[in-house]
């Protein structure tokens, strides 16, 4: 089954890639909650994250904590959330959300960003 993630990993959809390794995947989703809100995501196509195994978990993970200590820096926020919702496409990803409060996490709140707006925001996170 080839999920919208999947087309984005192929290229057969543009996105606004933060960083990539050869199991991972992030860019910034097009409906943000907050300005920098990321989505990671496993190259590997899995529904569920607790279908992950015990070591693609640890790795994921491990990216977002990086990722996140990036956002939280880039971003100017007091930390970065992380949710695992999953509902809207079936594979694995970890929403990175940089926050100053819990309303900057609230996925319902998010709106449509110009492709402007999301170029602005790459060019921040992705600078040395």
């Amino acid at each position: 089954m080839s999920t919208l993630f999947t087309k984005i990993l192929r290229g057969e959809i543009p996105c606004y890639k933060v960083y990539e390794d050869e199991k991972h995947f992030a860019f910034l989703t097009i409906e943000p909650s907050s300005r920098g809100h990321t989505l990671l995501v496993p190259k590997r196509e899995v529904d569920k994250w607790t279908d992950l195994t015990k070591e693609e978990v640890q790795d994921i993970f491990t990216v977002a904590q990086t990722l996140s200590k990036t956002l939280e820096k880039k971003c100017e926020v007091k930390r970065v959330c992380l949710i695992i919702a999953g509902f809207l496409v079936p594979h694995v990803h970890l929403h990175l959300i940089p926050s100053n409060s819990e309303e900057d996490m609230k996925l319902e709140n998010g709106k449509l960003a110009s492709k402007e707006e999301l170029s602005n925001v790459l060019s921040i996170i992705t600078s040395p």
